[in-house]
């Protein structure tokens, strides 16, 4: 391998992406012939064949036939509408590609891990993925082959051994170099972020209750109507229509696509935010998820802080120098884990051409033990040097420093992020010789943030492993309403999770703590993080988001990953969720509303006419109808609400049935007053109801979408248009007796007025019942 200390090179890399490829594995396509079979596949694809196999069995070939042309053409059409999606989705993956950090021409590179080639010197950390088979060449990790291997026990390697594509680094760091790439890795594994299968979100939760009653309620219709048939003498053929109808317009044939829909297209809205570096969703379910977020958990440094470190102030013990403190805390630095600390006292020992000695062992940062260790050789012996949290060092040490406190207090109410240097012989006999105070400015926005997510109904918590007063002082120039605990407090009383929002000296499990008490009391947790013993944290969380440092496991275990420093991002994810929030609670209602119009004319229709107003044939028509136009619900402009989301089943249902009520007495007002006027005969009013039902619930949606006025909300392209499409379609349907039977052109006024009129009602009912969460 033409390999030397500085790694490859880009030209020999390049000849090797000629012989090697990318590292990926490409992904395996499903036959569309096969997909589009799968489209008649399922209970409502059951029904509709039954009705069409009915249809056949009772003499109406041209019905049967109908219906199973329909189904053809929405084959056709959910193939497309999944494509369109699959394609989404591809963008998506490859906005959430994984990062190594490579030698190349001698420099450390952060390059994505597809482009990595056998040969390449990779830097590892905790919290990495691993992309790649590679070999171990030089540092101590402990290995997670879990998802590989089934073993539940980490594999520790020290120096040598092997590391697999698809494993995660858990501790440690280690310089490793590629073996095998994509296809040619042991395993065929490599890291995908993106996650698409979820189990059923709080949202899907409430609609599929929806619909369970929706159904139950129609089982209950089915049964009364069944018996008021037999008990007054009935046709008992009338029964099958009547139950086909009824249970058609119980199943939601737009739900799944709707909701897919729905979800990938917030999930691009936020990745093309800021110029296409906005917001990466890891879990589309998570579009829904943050609708409802009323907490937010966040760290202080590089998400309310800069993360741009510098030191301030450098206090010096037991006769040592400030020169002698950054020069021990530069042994025990590391600048290519690109970790802030290390490398602002590594710039500083530079700039100031200070001795910076080689470690001859090196333990890096662990969250757990919040300390960095290395073993140097002082005066030819060897000596264990620690830096680290002053709290932690200090109980470490034999030899206390009178002064010590004082001085910790008085940076740390500064603002400061503190730290403490030790040097001894061994662990047990550590001295402590100064503390190093760094300054880390607070992000431009982070004030305005809090203020903005606050008045958004999100209450913002700050936990940090910094002490108390440094905690205190940096929530004051945030302009929190400080109520401050440690996290000592918090394990004493859990309780203080809820009163307090400033939380000090943490450690990851204390954040698990922090999220399950607030999930506890009824709360919507949003929680951000960036190491890798955040992950259970972010796992924990309705919301988690991993900030734009994180590593690999983090964003692994988020449902947000973003790409700019900072939180700002977060108030565009939680606008366009509340925005998805609004398009599925339309579509609820709306279907709602139908389904129990539908339900009531067909039975009070058939008791007040004793025959069928709606046949199953203009039942399935409906359903195409109608749902050609609420899929398009997935894509229209809606306002988000100044509030987090509160799915009231019970009072959307109730809003949803009352507006039905009213949509029914207009409907059926405007269908008596057609018979009186014009004459119809009962084929035709059957099919002016059908005609009525569809263009009056179209118009009641454009009502339903926006608030407080139909018109505030100005509809999509693809909404106006899909609407448009329909009215023509069904116009000259009825006019030339296409498919349903032709009614005379002097009925055609009716098409227009009553959904108009429906409109206006509706515009003027929803503002005396509950349609919205104000």
């Amino acid at each position: 391998m033409d390999k030397t200390k500085s790694g490859l090179t880009t030209e020999r890399a390049q000849k090797l992406h000629e012989q090697y490829g990318y590292n990926e594995i490409p992904e395996k396509k499903q036959n569309k012939i096969i997909l589009w079979f799968k489209q008649f596949w399922g209970p409502l694809p059951w029904l509709l064949e039954l009705v069409a196999i009915l249809s056949f069995y009772t003499g109406n070939r041209v019905e049967g036939l109908i219906i199973l042309l329909l189904l053809i053409v929405n084959g056709f059409i959910s193939l497309f509408q999944r494509s369109k999606t699959d394609n989404a989705l591809n963008q998506l993956r490859k906005s959430l590609q994984i990062n190594a950090r490579t030698l190349r021409d001698g420099e450390w590179k952060i390059i994505p891990t597809r482009e990595l080639v056998p040969g390449d010197l990779v830097r590892l950390r905790a919290g990495d993925i691993i992309s790649a088979d590679m070999a171990l060449l030089e540092g101590s990790v402990s290995v997670d082959q879990s998802s590989l291997t089934g073993e539940s026990l980490p594999v520790e390697l020290d120096d040598k051994g092997d590391l697999y594509s698809g494993s995660v680094l858990v501790r440690g760091e280690a310089t490793a170099e590629v073996q095998a790439i994509g296809l040619s890795t042991k395993y065929g594994a490599t890291a995908e972020l993106l996650e698409t299968s979820h189990p059923p979100t709080h949202m899907e939760k409430i609609i599929f209750t929806i619909i369970k009653y929706q159904f139950g309620f129609n089982l209950f219709l089915i049964l009364a109507i069944s018996s008021y048939i037999l008990a007054t003498g009935g046709k008992v053929s009338n029964i099958l229509p009547l139950i086909i109808v009824l249970l058609i317009t119980s199943i939601p044939i737009a739900f799944p696509t709707m909701f897919t829909i729905s979800q990938t297209f917030g999930a691009s809205q936020l990745a093309h935010i800021n110029n296409n570096k906005g917001i990466l969703v890891r879990r589309l379910a998570a579009v829904q998820d943050c609708a409802t977020m009323n907490v937010l958990c966040t760290d202080k440094t590089g998400t309310l802080t800069k993360n741009i470190l510098s030191i301030s102030q450098i206090v010096s013990y037991a006769g040592y120098s400030e020169t002698d403190v950054v020069e021990l805390a530069a042994a025990c630095s590391n600048l290519s884990d690109q970790d802030p600390i290390d490398k602002a006292v590594l710039d500083y020992a530079n700039n100031r051409k200070l001795k910076v000695l080689k470690p001859k062992k090196f333990i890096p940062f662990d969250p757990l033990t919040k300390q960095t260790q290395a073993t140097i050789e002082l005066e030819g012996k060897d000596s264990i040097v620690l830096k680290g949290l002053p709290e932690i060092i200090a109980k470490e040490s034999k030899l206390p420093i009178k002064s010590f406190s004082d001085d910790l207090l008085s940076l740390s109410r500064h603002g400061y992020r503190v730290i403490a240097v030790s040097k001894g012989n061994d662990l047990t006999n550590q001295e402590i010789i100064g503390l190093i105070a760094f300054e880390d400015p607070i992000r431009d926005d982070s004030k305005e943030l809090i203020d903005e997510l606050n008045a958004h109904g999100i209450d913002v918590k700050m936990i940090t492993g910094d002490n108390i007063e440094t905690a205190r002082s940096i929530a004051n120039q945030l302009g929190m309403k400080v109520k401050v605990c440690t996290t000592e407090d918090l394990r004493a009383n859990p309780q203080l999770a809820i009163s307090h929002n400033v939380f000090a000296n943490a450690y990851p499990k204390d954040k698990l703590l922090i999220i399950a008490q607030l999930q506890k009391a009824g709360y919507t947790v949003g929680m951000t993080g960036d190491g890798v013993n955040d992950s259970p944290a972010l796992h924990q969380a309705e919301v988690g988001i991993a900030v734009a440092s994180a590593t690999d496991i983090a964003k692994n275990s988020a449902s947000y990953i973003l790409i700019n420093p900072g939180l700002g991002d977060i108030l565009m994810a939680v606008k366009v969720s509340r925005e998805v929030y609004q398009r599925i609670r339309t579509w609820a209602l709306n279907k709602i509303v139908k389904s129990f119009e539908i339900a009531m004319l067909s039975v009070f229709g058939y008791i007040i006419t004793k025959n069928i107003i709606l046949s199953p044939l203009l039942g399935v028509l409906f359903l195409f109808a109608n749902d050609f136009v609420t899929i398009s619900i997935a894509t229209d402009r809606s306002k988000a609400e100044a509030r987090p989301a509160n799915w009231n089943l019970y009072k959307l249902i109730f809003s949803a049935v009352s507006l039905a009520i009213v949509l029914l007495i207009v409907l059926a007002t405007s269908l008596v007053l057609a018979n009186q006027v014009l004459h119809l005969k009962f084929i035709e009013l059957m099919t002016l109801t059908f005609l009525l039902l569809v263009l009056q619930g179209q118009a009641s949606l454009y009502s339903l979408r926006s608030w407080p006025h139909f018109w505030t909300i100005i509809p999509s392209k693809t909404l106006f248009i899909s609407s448009i499409a329909v009215w023509i379609i069904l116009i000259i349907a009825a006019i030339f007796g296409i498919v349903v039977h032709r009614i005379p052109l002097a009925s055609l006024w009716f098409i227009f007025i009553v959904p108009l009129v429906s409109l206006f009602i509706t515009d003027i009912a929803k503002k005396y019942v509950p349609i919205t969460d104000r």
